[in-house]
């Protein structure tokens, strides 16, 4: 997951910021908010993949590692 981690962060969010900065030196209220606003996707993106690499893959691999994985679990919402 880094990798499209990492793409975001080059392709959308730096870009993004590099043109921020002449709005927010010359305080250009409407500038910075509209900036702020083309952040809002590729930031929620990223917590989505953060998201899903930190508790879907790496708590899923750790607990089958230590066998505590309990698929059980699901079994009473599955079935209501």
């Amino acid at each position: 997951m880094p990798i499209k981690s990492s793409f975001i962060s080059v392709q959308y969010i730096s870009p993004t910021i590099q043109n921020a900065i002449p709005h927010i030196q010359s305080r250009n209220i409407m500038g910075i908010i509209e900036r702020l606003a083309k952040l809002a996707i590729p930031n929620v993106f990223g917590w989505i993949l953060m998201f899903y690499a930190n508790f879907h893959c790496w708590l899923n691999f750790i607990a089958e590692m230590t066998c505590f994985a309990d698929r059980v679990f699901y079994k009473v919402f599955i079935n209501n």
